[in-house]
């Protein structure tokens, strides 16, 4: 018990300690006072302020947003009940349907507008129509020659009518046989350099490549029998003292007779082609024309 009368009286005393600190917490009562002498002399308020209060904002604001909204109901009004009178009875009942078609044709419109294709753009057209108009007035000979022309006739130089796609870099010998054009072979030649048109006699054409200072004839005809030919190139070889080699000329066994080494002499080379046997020949020719030589007929092929 003692004990318990102890913890009361403590209780007591605490709660008035807390009572008295409450007091100190209170606000002084010249508060505004003091606030006020710190903001000075102020405008008075507006006497619709002074009069209605802080809800004349609200209540001025919502009473002229509905005295417009009435004002323009009672324009449109006046204005349509005036058309309608100036019209006429019949008149009035037409005007209301052709209001009706009109509004409902503008409706129908705008719904199908969006779905309109749209038109194709006239620069583009006439930018095509241009383009072609250019492509016909333009001059054949300033066209790409894409399909290969039939010669009229025989040509000085058969070059010069050569079927430039394939191959790009080298020119086509050919030979008219019954007016029908006949390919021998391609064969790459220098600048200044020249094919002359082929002839044909018993079953063998014959021309000439010419170029500055080097004159070398050929023979084409019917593929012969390779071991004759080798045997025949050694042969010749042995007779005129001159060297003699196989070798092989863009995939096809070739056979060279010529002079020694660093002197003039003559030329003898034969091309197996799979189409048939092409022999060169040239005359006289020094170690540099002899050089130009071998460069034109290592660059054919059937």
């Amino acid at each position: 018990m003692v004990d318990e009368m102890g913890r009361d009286d403590m209780e007591r005393k605490l709660d008035g300690y807390f009572a008295e600190e409450r007091a100190e917490l209170r606000a002084p009562g010249d508060l505004w006072a003091n606030v006020s002498a710190r903001l000075g002399e102020q405008d008075p308020a507006p006497w619709w302020r002074r009069v209605f209060g802080g809800m004349a904002v609200q209540g001025m604001g919502r009473v002229y947003a509905g005295a417009a909204a009435a004002l323009a109901v009672a324009v449109v009004g006046a204005v349509m009940y005036t058309a309608i009178l100036g019209t006429g009875g019949e008149q009035s009942g037409s005007f209301s349907e052709e209001s009706a078609t009109t509004t409902s044709a503008t409706m129908s419109m705008a719904a199908a507008a969006p779905a309109m294709a749209p038109e194709p753009a006239a620069p583009v057209a006439a930018a095509a129509v241009a383009e072609a108009q250019a492509d016909a007035a333009m001059p054949k000979a300033a066209m790409a020659d894409a399909v290969p022309r039939e010669p009229a006739g025989l040509t000085q130089n058969a070059s010069a009518a050569t079927m430039a796609e394939e191959p790009p870099f080298r020119n086509e010998v050919w030979g008219l046989l019954n007016g029908a054009r006949t390919h021998l072979f391609w064969v790459a030649l220098p600048r200044d350099w020249e094919s002359g048109a082929p002839a044909y006699a018993g079953g063998v054409w014959s021309g000439v490549i010419s170029g500055p200072g080097v004159t070398l004839e050929y023979s084409f005809g019917e593929r012969e029998m390779t071991d004759s030919l080798r045997t025949a190139t050694l042969a010749e070889a042995t007779a005129r003292q001159q060297r003699a080699w196989d070798e092989y000329v863009i995939g096809n066994l070739a056979f060279m007779v010529a002079p020694p080494e660093g002197t003039v002499g003559d030329l003898r080379m034969t091309l197996q082609l799979p189409t048939g046997t092409l022999r060169f020949s040239g005359e006289a020719l020094g170690p540099f024309q002899q050089e130009l030589a071998f460069m034109v007929f290592r660059s054919i092929i059937a």
